[in-house]
């Protein structure tokens, strides 16, 4: 069913006609503006600073963290993958942070996708839109990171290293996966992640997996990331 004016109204959604009214106020009104009870209002004065290229990736973020209504949460999450590089220590210390959709068990809801699925944790999800100015401060959360933290920055490494075709987080997902317990879900959430890899060492270590796991749905994650592997490299080499 077509949404009405008002349930669009009450959602945030805007467009360009909404930041007329805007053009001439400074940027601390539109940050004041950001704070109104009216969601509209709240969506035109993020999209007027994100056009504006403004400074305001932490008080997007900490909007982000609060914000309820659709749309403006959309332009707030566009205007953060914008600014690029400059969100992302604010984005990585917000892993796990915001929003209640993380994974809280293993599971296999989605083996029938192809593609990487993109992340349900909203910080881990901007930061994969962003690309892969991320990986390096992806990599030291994962090395680093508190539990909260590395279980989404797996997804994202996960989604940029398939989507762009970049390895540099290779031997730190390896070397995650050794140390952790056999039936974690962040183990799980490692051998996901290996779907965008191609190496023959990522492909024996799934193989091993395949042959030794006892726990059902990581032997299915394993062998949907081989499969995946393999597939695509059919497909790069012409067969």
């Amino acid at each position: 069913m077509k949404s009405s004016k008002e349930q669009l109204d009450q959602r945030g959604f805007i467009t360009d006609d909404d930041l007329f009214d805007l053009r001439s106020i400074s940027d601390s009104e539109l940050i004041e503006k950001m704070k109104s009870t009216e969601p509209k209002c709240r969506s035109a004065a993020v999209r007027m600073l994100a056009n504006r290229n403004a400074d305001c990736s932490e008080k997007f973020i900490d909007a982000l963290s609060v914000e309820s209504a659709l749309y403006v949460k959309i332009e707030l999450q566009k205007a953060l993958i914008n600014m690029g590089i400059k969100s992302i220590p604010g984005l990585i210390n917000k892993l796990g942070r915001i929003g209640s959709n993380q994974h809280k068990k293993i599971n296999n809801t989605d083996i029938g996708k192809k593609t990487y699925p993109i992340a349900r944790d909203i910080a881990a999800r901007i930061l994969c839109g962003i690309g892969p100015d991320a990986l390096p401060y992806l990599k030291e959360i994962i090395k680093n990171g508190n539990m909260e933290q590395k279980l989404e920055a797996i997804d994202a490494v996960g989604y940029i290293t398939f989507h762009f075709g970049i390895y540099s987080c290779e031997q730190i997902l390896i070397d995650l996966l050794q140390t952790e317990k056999p039936d974690s879900i962040l183990r799980w959430k490692v051998i996901r992640a290996m779907w965008g890899f191609k190496s023959n060492r990522i492909r024996k270590i799934l193989e091993n997996i395949i042959a030794d796991e006892n726990n059902f749905l990581i032997q299915n994650e394993a062998k949907r990331s081989l499969n995946i592997i393999l597939e695509r490299n059919d497909e790069t080499s012409g067969v």
